[in-house]
């Protein structure tokens, strides 16, 4: 049975940070990088792997292509993610011209190019654009929820549009701050395999640690 969240003093949800108390958090994932040979391949208009055959015609979920693409990394947050969401919460994703995204949700090879078409870099407009989603999520599927957030704590990167939004109710696991991308990966992955769920901090607190 799982266990509740672990949220350190300094974060734990309240009333005044516009958190819910009898739910838990939702879980918001970055995206996969829709630029490395991976994609490339799954995404070529002759690709013949069956995952490829599978996108163009529209019979692929989000997590699975994203997870195929990034098979460390977003897999493992994927499955950190699942395993420790709320009974019926979806696991949600961060995606490039296209919003705020169920990882359940199907797509095709053409919605997935104009997401690769529009990298969320920073300084870029695709990234600009993302605060009108997050704030539409913040009213609906969010709203009065603390969110975790599986990805870059880079200031200059998804945060940018998360933190004037979500502020104190944006969370992160703790350990996050000082690990580098494949070290947060094996971190979920170790997380899953032993059923251990990680401690949480609010993100503005982790960015104010030196």
């Amino acid at each position: 049975m799982r266990s509740r969240t672990s949220i350190s003093a300094t974060t734990s949800p309240s009333p005044d940070a516009g958190c819910s108390l009898k739910t838990g958090p939702l879980f918001l994932l970055s995206p996969a990088n829709l630029g490395g040979k991976r994609a490339t391949r799954l995404l070529a208009e002759d690709a013949e792997a069956p995952l490829a055959r599978r996108l163009r015609e529209g019979d692929c979920s989000l997590a699975e292509l994203f997870s195929a693409i990034s098979t460390l990394y977003f897999k493992s947050k994927h499955g950190y993610a699942r395993l420790f969401a709320e009974p019926g919460d979806d696991v949600w994703v961060l995606t490039g011209g296209q919003g705020i995204l169920s990882a359940d949700e199907a797509v095709d090879r053409e919605r997935v190019l104009q997401m690769g078409r529009a990298p969320l870099d920073p300084g870029s407009e695709a990234l600009e654009a993302l605060s009108s989603p997050v704030e539409e999520f913040a009213r609906g599927a969010a709203m009065n929820r603390c969110v975790v957030f599986l990805g870059s704590l880079d200031p200059r990167r998804y945060l940018t549009s998360l933190i004037p939004v979500f502020g104190r109710r944006l969370l992160a696991p703790s350990d996050f701050k000082s690990l580098g991308q494949m070290q947060r990966g094996s971190l979920l992955l170790s997380c899953v395999k032993e059923s251990r769920e990680l401690s949480y901090s609010r993100v503005s607190d982790l960015l104010s640690r030196t």
